[in-house]
């Protein structure tokens, strides 16, 4: 549970840092996809690692 929170906590950080490099990004809803995007690739990168 605690290594789930600190990956979130992480994450986070990651979107921000993230979302300050892409302010020039005026199309809010094309940044929303992409954000999903990478979450879900990030996300399945995870699973495959938690697999091994």
């Amino acid at each position: 549970f605690l290594t789930d929170f600190k990956k979130k906590k992480f994450y986070r950080v990651e979107l921000l840092k993230f979302l300050r490099k892409e302010r020039k990004f005026r199309n809010i809803t094309e940044l929303k996809k992409q954000i999903q995007r990478d979450i879900n690739k990030s996300f399945q990168t995870l699973k495959k690692f938690v697999k091994k």
